[in-house]
């Protein structure tokens, strides 16, 4: 029979892993596995369910990956964010008619700054949904893309962090170009 297999126990926080430790070791089935093997040195130990995946001696993980990863998504978000502003930036001269129009038919600068910082709320709102489709849509199609399965709405805790900050970057990247735009004289509307 195989015996290396691993065991996952949900222990509480306040527990005295000594005293566990040595009522386990007393267990007449672990006793006579001991006696009956003993080349093999049969132990066991306790390791926080959090810490297991990454250790380096049994663990599946490899950390090294995931923070290498994380800094490469981080990466690309950023450019994600410079192309949505140089976006933003080259739609300007389009929309500085307009706005110009707007400013000398008596709309006021801070309700144009509100209205175009909505329209790029709405945007932004529009490409999140987009982008947990097409992941939701990716895992449906392709369950085992990843290797194992991921659940991605399981982790909403997480999708509205993300949210919160890629609504809140994308807020401050769209009042860069909003300001740009507003900057423009009214007058220039006219000529």
């Amino acid at each position: 029979t195989e015996y290396s297999f691993e065991h996952v126990f949900l222990i509480n926080n306040h527990c005295n892993f000594q005293a566990l430790s040595e009522k386990i070791a007393e267990i007449p089935r672990f006793k006579s596995m001991v006696e009956e093997y003993p080349e093999h040195k049969l132990k066991f130990g306790f390791l926080p369910f959090k810490e297991y995946y990454f250790n380096p001696y049994n663990g599946k993980g490899n950390i090294t990956f995931v923070n290498t990863m994380v800094v490469v998504a981080i990466l690309v978000l950023l450019m994600a964010f410079i192309n949505f502003v140089n976006f933003g930036i080259a739609n300007v001269p389009k929309v500085v008619a307009s706005i110009n129009m707007r400013r000398i038919l008596g709309e006021k600068k801070g309700h144009l700054h509100f209205i175009l910082r909505v329209e790029a709320f709405v945007i932004m709102l529009v490409a999140f949904g987009i982008s947990l489709l097409i992941s939701y849509t990716a895992l449906t199609l392709w369950p085992d893309i990843y290797g194992y399965k991921v659940a991605l709405f399981d982790y909403w805790y997480i999708i509205s962090i993300s949210l919160a900050l890629y609504v809140l970057l994308g807020l401050l990247c769209s009042s860069f170009t909003a300001r740009l735009t507003l900057k423009s004289k009214p007058i220039d509307a006219i000529k």
